[in-house]
């Protein structure tokens, strides 16, 4: 019998549920602002699973809505190929410590109120930082880690609270468990401070390079034009880049056939300018330089064995 790829693997899966409750009179919700929320939520689990194993992917199961409030019961479960288990470390492998990692992330972004954060000491793997002159908060290390380094997941809880905070009708947000035990509740006045982006410390013209998940608009498999394609970027808008990752290029050169869907997990170059208007960075360019794994929008099912 023929040796099993990782790929034809089963997927290992676990879940985690909580509530999501929109604090909104009446009660309803914007269906984008719906849609927004779920799309930051999956965008930053997976960045904050990505730490703990590249092929870890969420999937989001919506419950029987609650009556009379707008509650939304949510399932999150988190699938790996089951020959990635071992390379994942077990803090990281359940969809459990991903939620909670997320939550605090939001609530040590609602400490600071878009200030640095300062670790006042280190214990075990508990990390102290400062809130204000009289006051500190203590987060997992694996948090902080994310808080400081991770600007895509910090980018995706931003978007989310933006998305509530343009929403007039939403007063507050709050998670609960399935026990309705509260585990983040956020009122309208602080969405703010959560929805800010953290400042770019890079310089101007200087590269940054970000391990993305890049859905193919447009494959452009002529070389005379520079294998620059198209993908959407973060799900919101698309972008050219040039590929420049030679064993991509030389599996495109041999023939293998990419079409509008597939996603790359690859390594995107940013090059920023700073706006003189504005007085931001604000992306130029766009390159790839290396191409980690390829997801088929189709793939083939394996057919049981007799």
């Amino acid at each position: 019998m023929p040796t099993q790829s990782p790929h034809d693997s089963n997927p290992h899966e676990d879940s985690e549920s909580i509530i999501l409750h929109f604090g909104t009179k009446p009660h309803e919700i914007d269906a984008k602002t719906l849609l927004d929320s779920f799309g930051a939520i999956e965008t930053a689990l997976m960045g904050i699973s990505r730490h703990g194993h590249p092929e870890a992917r969420f999937r989001i199961k919506v419950k029987p809505f609650q009556k009379g409030s707008f509650e939304v019961p949510i399932e999150i479960q988190q699938l790996l190929l089951a020959t990635g288990l071992s390379l994942m470390s077990p803090d990281w492998a359940n969809a459990k410590a991903s939620v909670k990692i997320l939550l605090e992330l939001i609530k040590l972004k609602l400490a600071l109120k878009g200030k640095e954060a300062k670790v006042v000491r280190r214990n075990g793997n508990t990390v102290e930082i400062c809130k204000n002159s009289r006051s500190t908060i203590n987060v997992d290390q694996r948090t902080y880690n994310i808080f400081v380094k991770d600007s895509t997941v910090g980018e995706a809880i931003a978007n989310g609270f933006k998305a509530l905070e343009t929403d007039t009708q939403i007063k507050s947000f709050t998670v609960l468990s399935k026990q309705r035990e509260t585990l983040l509740d956020v009122p309208r006045r602080s969405f703010r401070f959560i929805s800010k982006v953290k400042k770019e410390t890079t310089d101007n013209g200087q590269p940054v390079t970000e391990r993305l998940e890049l859905p193919i608009f447009k494959p452009v498999l002529d070389k005379s034009k520079g294998y620059k394609w198209e993908f959407y970027y973060r799900g919101i808008k698309r972008i050219s880049a040039a590929i420049t990752d030679e064993h991509f290029l030389e599996r495109v050169n041999n023939g293998e056939r990419f079409g509008r869907g597939d996603t790359l997990d690859a390594d995107l170059e940013i090059v920023k300018e700073l706006d003189q208007k504005l007085g931001v960075l604000v992306n130029k360019s766009y390159r790839i330089i290396r191409v980690h794994d390829i997801q088929r929008r189709y793939e083939q099912q394996a057919l049981p064995s007799a």
